[in-house]
C-alpha cells in the first residue's frame, strides 16, 4: 500500500522538500470566534500565542483551534469530576466496573488527542 503523500505542513515541520504543487499558507491568526465561553478563551488565547511563536499557525486553522479549545476545556472537566467520583463503580450486583465518568474521560482524552495532533503540537504529528 503506498504511504500518504505529506501536506507541505509537515514536510516544512520536519524541514523536507516541499511539494511543488501545494500551495504554501502564510502564517497568520485566526480570529476567536465569539461562542467561545471563558475556558476556551484562555486555551484559544495561550495556544495561538504558542503557535504563532513557532510559525507553526494559519488563518485556515480556526475551525481546528476552535475544536481543540473546546476539548481542552472538556478534558479538564471530565477530569476534575473523575478525581470526585472516581474510577471503579459497584454494580448493583456488587461486581465493579468503570465508572460513566472514566469512560467521559477516556472519550474526552482520545478527541483532545487527535486535535492536538492536528495542529501539530504532539510527537505524533
Amino acid at each position: 500500500m503506498p504511504n500518504k503523500r505529506k501536506s507541505n505542513r509537515e514536510l516544512a515541520i520536519t524541514g523536507s522538500q516541499l511539494n511543488e504543487d501545494e500551495q504554501i499558507l502564510e502564517p497568520g491568526e485566526p480570529d476567536m470566534p465569539g461562542d467561545l465561553g471563558p475556558c476556551e478563551k484562555i486555551v484559544w488565547t495561550e495556544t495561538v500565542a504558542l503557535l504563532s511563536e513557532a510559525n507553526r499557525l494559519t488563518r485556515l486553522d480556526a475551525l481546528s483551534l476552535h475544536a481543540y479549545s473546546r476539548s481542552v476545556c472538556q478534558w479538564r472537566e471530565a477530569y476534575a469530576a473523575l478525581k470526585i467520583s472516581g474510577s471503579i463503580q459497584r454494580a448493583g450486583t456488587g461486581a465493579e466496573k468503570m465508572s460513566a465518568q472514566l469512560q467521559v474521560f477516556n472519550t474526552a482524552d482520545r478527541t483532545l488527542e487527535r486535535w492536538t495532533a492536528q495542529l501539530g503540537m504532539s510527537p505524533k504529528s
